[in-house]
């Protein structure tokens, strides 16, 4: 018990420390958002929620560790995510090309499963989607490698409205069933991010989005493969309204003949703020939009198949009167 308050009190205390010196560290190892033509800021900020969260990360890995025993699977497991953090912050600094990260991403990822089976999706249980289950058999690695990149894409493209990102994580991690002092060391340190991140005083950068959705993306699987979480229909759910977004954007970029991974301000969440015209208004309405159909698969038993196709018809509905009003 005494353990546990010091561990969450060192969390606590780090996190303060860290936000408080934000601008200071990121002047030291330039990690200073300036405002660009796609940009909903006018001042530069700081990109260091990453750091917070790495830091956090390895807390609760020491903490675990002088717990439980240095274990060699945790070990890896550890070092898999601080890497993801790593290639983030070089991102930070030297603008890596999406092409790049996307290797080194796959990369790690693929160590990881190797040194882990309990990180590969090797067959998909339903709730509610027609079959109970599917065999990948050698599809498995290439399956479970695209969905954490897919993931990690899509969830970076939610970072881009004070507060959008961290909010939508703070509802996933509450759905993972991971240790107490773990789960509460997370949101703790996401809570302190956020408020530091709505008064535009912090982003998370790309440090900071890679390691927090790597993160969760890992443990979705650790957990559904332990048959402790949620099935795979409902966790396609959870993420249903990002990786519209995702797949919305890419195709439209395409068409209008430019690289699929270049910046606008046509994501949903600008959409909304350029129709209503304040950002937590339009922070509200999106974290509504994401949360409908979790709470539908979760508390209801109502086929999958119909609210995905439910949400996937509102979204697009949504999309088409949002650009409408504004092309008035």
């Amino acid at each position: 018990m005494i353990l546990n308050i010091i561990h969450l009190l060192i969390v606590l205390i780090v996190s303060f420390i860290i936000i408080s010196k934000s601008s200071f560290i990121a002047k030291k190892i330039k990690i200073i958002d300036l405002p660009k033509k796609q940009s909903i800021h006018n001042k530069p900020i700081p990109k260091t929620g990453g750091i917070v969260i790495a830091l956090i990360i390895t807390i609760n890995f020491l903490f675990l560790s002088f717990i439980s025993g240095w274990e060699i699977l945790k070990t890896v497991e550890f070092f898999s995510i601080i890497s993801v953090f790593i290639i983030g912050l070089i991102d930070d600094v030297l603008d890596l090309k999406p092409s790049l990260r996307i290797f080194f991403l796959s990369f790690i990822t693929f160590i990881l499963i190797y040194t882990n089976q309990i990180f590969l999706i090797e067959i998909l249980n339903f709730k509610n989607f027609g079959a109970t289950s599917f065999l990948l058999g050698n599809f498995s690695l290439i399956f479970t490698i695209f969905c954490i990149i897919v993931f990690c894409n899509s969830f970076n493209f939610i970072d881009g409205i004070n507060g959008l990102a961290i909010s939508i994580s703070l509802v996933w991690i509450t759905l993972i069933p991971l240790g107490l002092n773990e789960k509460f060391s997370i949101i703790i340190c996401l809570i302190y991010i956020l408020i530091s991140n709505i008064k535009n005083k912090i982003f998370l950068g790309n440090s900071g989005s890679l390691i927090l959705s790597f993160y969760m993306a890992i443990k979705f699987i650790e957990y559904y493969n332990k048959g402790q979480f949620l099935l795979a229909d409902q966790i396609f759910i959870c993420f249903l309204i990002p990786g519209l977004d995702l797949i919305r954007l890419f195709f439209e970029r395409i068409s209008n003949k430019r690289s699929p991974f270049s910046g606008d301000l046509n994501h949903l969440h600008h959409l909304l703020i350029n129709n209503f015209s304040s950002k937590n208004k339009s922070l509200i309405i999106y974290i509504f939009i994401v949360l409908i159909p979790i709470i539908t698969t979760i508390f209801f038993e109502i086929k999958s198949l119909t609210i995905i196709i439910t949400t996937i018809i509102l979204y697009f509905v949504l999309i088409l009167s949002l650009k409408k009003k504004l092309s008035y």
